[in-house]
């Protein structure tokens, strides 16, 4: 057997038919991202997104003003 910390691959297991990937990227558990992807999924998705832009799109002005209260404090 080969040396090393991880085991070598299984060649049947490691390879990918073209037809696997004609839907997605294809993952070890058998999800293909962008394939099956609901429309639930996609409004949930758009849902975090656009949270994610709000804070920070309100955060950056608040950490911009304590930074220049801590600059005159210092100085």
């Amino acid at each position: 057997m080969g040396g090393g910390i991880f085991p070598a691959p299984d060649k049947n297991t490691s390879q990918q038919s073209q037809s696997d990937m004609a839907g997605g990227i294809a993952c070890q558990h058998g999800f293909k991202a962008g394939a099956n992807m609901s429309a639930n999924n996609m409004k949930a998705a758009e849902q975090t997104y656009h949270g994610f832009l709000n804070l920070i799109k309100y955060s950056i002005p608040v950490l911009a003003v304590i930074v220049i209260l801590v600059i005159l404090l210092i100085s």
